[in-house]
């Protein structure tokens, strides 16, 4: 019966995040790698409901390692990669870009009824990191006022 629940929760969660799995797709395209398997990252998933740490409830991430540098095409076409989130009311929130390292990250906002969600989004010469969340409001506005004693109380310190 639980886990007759648990993938009926997974299979309605994939229907609602077409968003994360468009721009998962997008990127592999982009990049001409594929996403790493993760292991137990389901478990960690339905941790992640049922705990809801720092104000977090939903958590979908994707790795790809190995990235074939000779396919990693310019900042322009990377862009054009999550700028098509604005078509489902994300907003850009932050883009910082390294020239020397050829780094990007961005980081999309958009609210969720009560919630806000996040995509976060980091791309690198050999590797590349998407993550998208839905969090509190007040999660959120912790992260903002304080991002330096947030980072600090979540490694322990």
């Amino acid at each position: 019966m639980v886990l007759c629940l648990c993938a009926a929760g997974m299979a309605g969660a994939h229907a609602a995040d077409r968003d994360f799995e468009a721009i998962v797709r997008r990127l592999e395209q982009q990049v001409g790698a594929k996403r790493t398997h993760i292991p137990m990252m389901g478990m960690a998933n339905l941790f992640v409901k049922m705990s809801r740490p720092e104000g977090i409830s939903d958590m979908k991430l994707a790795v790809f390692e190995d990235i074939d540098t000779s396919r990693l095409v310019d900042d322009e076409a990377i862009d054009r990669v999550f700028d098509a989130l604005s078509n489902e009311g994300w907003r850009p929130f932050v883009r910082v870009r390294s020239n020397k390292d050829r780094e990007r990250v961005v980081i999309y906002s958009r609210a969720a009824g009560k919630q806000w969600e996040l995509m976060l989004a980091t791309v690198e010469p050999n590797e590349a990191t998407v993550i998208k969340m839905k969090l509190s409001p007040q999660a959120l506005l912790q992260w903002i006022d304080d991002p330096d004693g947030m980072a600090k109380k979540k490694q322990g310190n």
